[in-house]
């Protein structure tokens, strides 16, 4: 489907590398011993890939035929922000499970033991 040129988004040299940089990082990191990160960055790899791709085979102009209101978006901008989202929470679930290898003396540490606590504290 023919796109609105008011829904083409031009990509800059910047993006693409910043683009490739993010697949680099993704790829490694999907080796981390978490299956549910690795799905996270490969959907995150996906929607930078198909927007990659896109950008690369169109001369440096992304279409996007999905319009909501003032924002146009593709498919692969739908990826890569579910991607991020699924990402933060499996890094979160990931810190949790390996929480006895992270370091116990950085501020936040810190402040997260005070909170819990004095939360501890508050339900005695």
């Amino acid at each position: 489907m023919a796109t609105d040129p008011l829904g083409a988004h031009h990509r800059s040299h910047a993006w693409v590398v910043a683009s490739v940089a993010l697949l680099v990082v993704a790829a490694l990191s999907a080796r981390l011993p978490s299956r549910k990160f690795a799905l996270a960055v490969g959907v995150l790899a996906g929607g930078l890939l198909g927007n990659l791709v896109s950008a690369v085979t169109h001369g440096g102009v992304v279409e996007n035929p999905f319009v909501a209101g003032d924002v146009a978006f593709n498919l692969a901008d739908v990826l890569v922000l579910s991607g991020l989202v699924l990402v933060a929470f499996a890094a979160m679930r990931l810190a949790v499970r390996f929480r006895h290898l992270l370091p116990t003396q950085t501020i936040p540490a810190r402040i997260a033991r005070h909170v819990h606590a004095h939360l501890a504290a508050r339900r005695a």
